[in-house]
């Protein structure tokens, strides 16, 4: 065949390949992990699903000793794996988020509930038993103070006493949060539906502060404190739906955020898991900066990370892979020169004559794993009967380059190819043989004819 086209398909690109994946996957377990450690109870799935990664973690051990099929297979593997983690991350954000800003609140109104119960107890009689309750409150539990709020509150009504505006409000926002006694504040009547949006408005502002949104917490906090002393309820209540509405929003960009930087750092374990200089240099600076960055920003620094990966992937690819057909070909007898993989990788072809065919040779053409090859001669002063030849050589040379890239788990698959004296020879000429051909075709004589 004079001409032909290739695509070739090495190991070592799909070990790349693999290894990328190792590193993401890695990093997304440690991640899942992450939150499920912050939950208040065992989840009995973490041994499971870390036993289940480390036996895939540990055919890492025997990539030498597998074909490149096999090792795409450990690859998707690995990129199945983590399918589920995805969503089971986002819920368990949620879930996290939700147990730690209940957990807070509920603390804040065991404070605020004891700092109550020390202001009604000059309105007790001093012989109630419920003074000694007081005096020992600092060691109770969330619930417990709840309860004998519930019921010192209820002797002062049957003394016919009276709390302040102030501790009536105190009361009214303690009643609508008490998640353990509700019913026994409720007493069968609607519990104040402002109350009810304070409350959730204070959970919501834990939530920004759990994400890392302080600034908007304590401005929340402050509109909270002003809305609370409004005195029209139903402004209350539209004031406080907006802000429902408005921090959902936040707590939604904020969650963003956080899932963007989860990302990148995903993807900085890629770019480390090339052991590249400049990638690694890549990888630092991005995760110096990220941290200041708004979700826009590491938007922008995600789509160049990608770009780069993908890049630095396909030159990595491209230079195997020209290594491996020039290592093949040197064993046929062509000579290949030191750069002549530099060569073609910066021009896009290159060409190898052969030791013992003189004046013929290969030119190789294409940056991707698709190649051209195409038989060549390196001078017009040859003798032209041979050059169907040599383009039939070619095509058993071909067979025997097959061969010799499968001892290191390559393939070559042929796509087209023309045969044997399809097109005129190419001539590739290098200058001093183009020169000499030059100075020849002018010392001919010339014929002229009338």
């Amino acid at each position: 065949m004079s001409s032909s086209v290739h695509y070739i398909s090495v190991k070592e690109t799909t070990v790349i390949r693999y290894q990328r994946q190792l590193a993401h996957s890695k990093k997304y377990v440690k991640q899942w992990k992450a939150l499920v450690e912050q939950l208040t109870y065992q989840d009995e799935r973490v041994s499971q699903i870390e036993s289940t990664f480390n036996a895939l973690v540990k055919d890492n051990q025997q990539l030498n000793a597998l074909d490149a099929q096999s090792v795409s297979r450990l690859t998707d593997k690995l990129s199945q794996f983590i399918v589920p983690l995805r969503q089971d991350m986002k819920n368990l954000r949620e879930q996290v988020l939700e147990e730690k800003a209940l957990a807070r609140h509920i603390q804040q109104g065991k404070q605020k509930s004891s700092a109550l119960l020390k202001q009604l107890k000059s309105q007790l009689a001093s012989n109630s038993i419920l003074m000694t309750e007081i005096e020992h409150s600092d060691n109770m539990s969330a619930e417990e103070i709840s309860l004998l709020l519930f019921r010192v509150t209820g002797e002062i009504d049957a003394q016919k006493g009276q709390l302040s505006p102030a501790q009536t409000e105190l009361l009214t926002q303690l009643k609508a949060q008490s998640v353990y006694t509700q019913q026994l504040w409720q007493g069968g009547e609607p519990q104040c539906s402002f109350a009810q949006q304070c409350h959730q408005i204070e959970l919501m502002i834990e939530k920004l502060r759990l994400v890392g949104n302080e600034a908007e917490a304590n401005d929340n906090a402050s509109q909270l404190i002003e809305m609370q002393t409004l005195f029209d309820s139903k402004k209350q209540r539209l004031l406080a739906d907006s802000m429902i509405m408005n921090i959902a929003e936040s707590l939604r960009n904020s969650v963003k955020r956080i899932e963007l930087m989860e990302e990148l750092t995903r993807l900085c374990a890629e770019i480390e898991s090339f052991d590249d200089k400049q990638m690694l240099t890549l990888s630092r600076e991005t995760e110096a900066v990220a941290s200041l960055a708004t979700a826009e920003q590491l938007d922008v620094m995600i789509t160049k990370l990608k770009q780069a990966i993908e890049t630095h992937e396909q030159q990595l690819s491209m230079r195997q892979q020209c290594e491996a057909v020039l290592a093949g070909l040197s064993e046929l007898g062509y000579v290949v020169h030191e750069n002549a993989v530099n060569s073609w990788l910066d021009n896009g072809q290159v060409v190898v004559p052969h030791a013992t065919i003189p004046d013929y040779g290969l030119e190789l053409g294409g940056r991707q794993a698709r190649f051209q090859a195409r038989t060549v001669a390196l001078t017009h002063q040859r003798d032209t009967t041979r050059d169907k030849d040599v383009d039939a050589i070619w095509c058993g040379q071909h067979q025997q380059l097959q061969k010799i890239l499968a001892k290191s788990h390559a393939e070559l698959l042929i796509e087209r190819a023309l045969p044997a004296g399809h097109n005129v020879m190419k001539v590739i000429e290098n200058e001093d043989t183009a020169h000499q051909h030059a100075v020849t075709q002018a010392q001919k004589p010339k014929t002229f004819s009338r």
